[in-house]
């Protein structure tokens, strides 16, 4: 019975050390770059002004974002008339990957205590494959908005 033991046991040995050598590291695709996680539409789901939620005060609704890979940059809602509103305009990043420059857009009403707001820049807070966080600052307000992806 010894030598059959000897004999499993070294059997066991020799297989698992045949599966540890040819197994081989699949190549993980490479992630996603800033652009490329930041280019598609994207829905806002809250919006922050001065570290308050604000998001029910909104007088826009069914507010979206889209960043196409030519740089287009294209913004639609309702407005607080119930109005539908579309712009287009254009988009880069800015070469320290965290700054969005925006042009050809104008303001937006986003609350009445806040009023239109505007930027020709967004700080990026967070962007991964589902969320895209922005804030900048207007007068002497902070704003954040906050996007899932759509």
């Amino acid at each position: 019975m010894l030598p059959f033991l000897k004999l499993r046991n070294l059997l066991f040995a020799f297989t698992l050390l045949l599966t540890l050598t040819n197994c081989k590291k699949d190549d993980a695709a490479p992630a996603p770059t800033v652009s490329e996680n930041l280019t598609t539409g994207w829905r806002l789901s809250k919006y922050i002004r001065n570290g308050v939620d604000e998001t029910s005060q909104l007088t826009i609704k069914n507010y979206e974002e889209t960043y196409s890979a030519n740089e287009d940059y294209s913004r639609s809602y309702l407005d607080e008339n119930n109005q539908n509103k579309s712009e287009t305009g254009k988009w880069k990043l800015k070469e320290d990957k965290i700054r969005i420059e925006v042009s050809g857009v104008s303001s937006i009403k986003v609350t009445k205590a806040a009023g239109s707001v505007s930027s020709s820049y967004h700080d990026i807070v967070k962007l991964d494959g589902k969320e895209l966080w922005y804030s900048y600052t207007n007068g002497s307000d902070r704003h954040e908005f906050r996007f899932l992806k759509k």
